[in-house]
């Protein structure tokens, strides 16, 4: 190890686009006096994301790159021109992902120029795979070729471990939402009385409904699909249930359809809402589901567990292996499999005292994913891989 001088390292982040949830994080990240750190954004923001670019937040150096975003599969590519990393000569660039044409080429270049690089993973075994051979095959070459990995959880640190790589190169940074921010609300909103007015026009609490809540995109990668069979062999038994989808997505027409030609009552589709707009839904529900297929992490996971809601989430999703003990702060259970969700959703919709004590135990978990810890794991992580005290 040695001493910094008087020059300070140089380190760039390159990430796809400006998300919401990863700008607490950078902030952090640039307080520190240890770097000269600098983020590179392949888009503000895609066609298919919804969200607001929140400009006003942003309290680091950052750069948007000239290039093009074609679509192709419904899955947005980006290629740019990315000459303003390459001229500013970094000690270190940590990658978002090695998914994006940008990404792959900022790799090589900088690898070939002597700078260490580094990837944030978020994906795991758990994800959806190509089955592709050659795809595959590049994907170990690039991981077992770089100066480190950053990895969001334990499932993606025993997939990077599966390649082959070293642990003392992979480094956790814990994934986390915008911890401050939804806290803050949760505390203001938990002595008020919540009446939010749905798409049907009905103050759910005011009709005494136990609240089921999902937040995400609507499409067939989430589960939906068997979250709405389980939700309605649970309604034969219950008849003050409902759930609240908040979100929209290529497969909305699908579901809204099908819970009419299925007459699955009191399901509310309430559309896409920014972070701002989220507390409520939180503050209103009883339990939290995540239903995915494939989910690298999903942050709705910590976002829920702020606001002290015991969990039901699939066993494809990342967040799940360090977020949620099982039978304690929630329930894990086998993806694709309405009748598994609706024994969980059975088990919690029957004890309010069950409920409690496991949003109690969620909001103690979650204290330690915040954007500090996030940032605490980065800074770490460079400090090692740049070998700087």
């Amino acid at each position: 190890m040695q001493k910094l001088g008087n020059r300070k390292k140089k380190v760039a982040f390159l990430a796809g686009i400006i998300s919401p949830y990863k700008i607490p994080c950078w902030n952090e990240v640039a307080k520190n006096e240890l770097f000269d750190f600098e983020v590179y954004f392949c888009a503000a923001i895609t066609k298919d994301r919804s969200w607001k670019v929140y400009y006003d937040e942003i309290k680091f150096k950052y750069k948007k790159l000239k290039g093009i975003h074609p679509i192709f599969g419904g899955f947005t590519v980006h290629i740019n021109w990315i000459l303003p990393i390459i001229r500013n000569k970094y000690d270190l660039v940590v990658i978002e992902g090695y998914y994006q044409p940008t990404f792959l080429l900022t790799w090589l270049i900088s690898k070939l120029l002597n700078s260490k690089v580094a990837f944030l993973i978020e994906s795991s075994h758990l994800d959806k795979r190509t089955g592709n051979c050659t795809i595959e095959a590049l994907k170990r070459f690039i991981i077992t070729h770089s100066d480190a990995l950053m990895v969001a959880g334990q499932a993606s640190l025993n997939y990077m471990k599966s390649f082959g790589v070293k642990p003392s190169n992979i480094f956790h940074i814990p994934y986390t939402a915008d911890y401050n921010f939804f806290s803050d609300k949760y505390r203001s909103l938990k002595s008020e009385e919540i009446t939010i007015k749905t798409t049907k026009n009905t103050k759910l609490k005011e009709d005494g409904n136990l609240i089921f809540l999902y937040v995400g995109r609507l499409w067939e990668g989430k589960g939906i699909f068997y979250l709405l069979r389980a939700f309605k062999k649970l309604q034969m038994e219950r008849n003050n249930i409902c759930l609240i989808l908040v979100g929209d997505g290529p497969d909305e027409h699908k579901y809204r359809k099908m819970t009419k030609e299925e007459s699955i009552q009191n399901v509310y589709f309430e559309g896409f809402k920014q972070k701002e707009e989220l507390p409520e839904y939180y503050a209103l529900a009883d339990i939290f589901i995540l239903p995915s297929l494939t989910e690298p992490w999903g942050l709705v996971v910590n976002e829920a567990m702020i606001f002290n809601l015991p969990v039901i989430c699939t066993n494809k999703v990342g967040a799940a292996y360090d977020l949620i003990e099982n039978g304690k702060n929630g329930l894990i259970v086998d993806a694709a499999n309405a009748d598994s969700l609706y024994k969980a959703m059975k088990i919690l919709a029957e004890s309010s005292e069950l409920r409690g004590e496991m949003g109690k135990i969620s909001a103690e978990i979650i204290k330690r994913y915040t954007p500090q810890t996030w940032a605490d794991g980065f800074i770490n992580g460079a400090k090692s891989v740049l070998r700087v005290l």
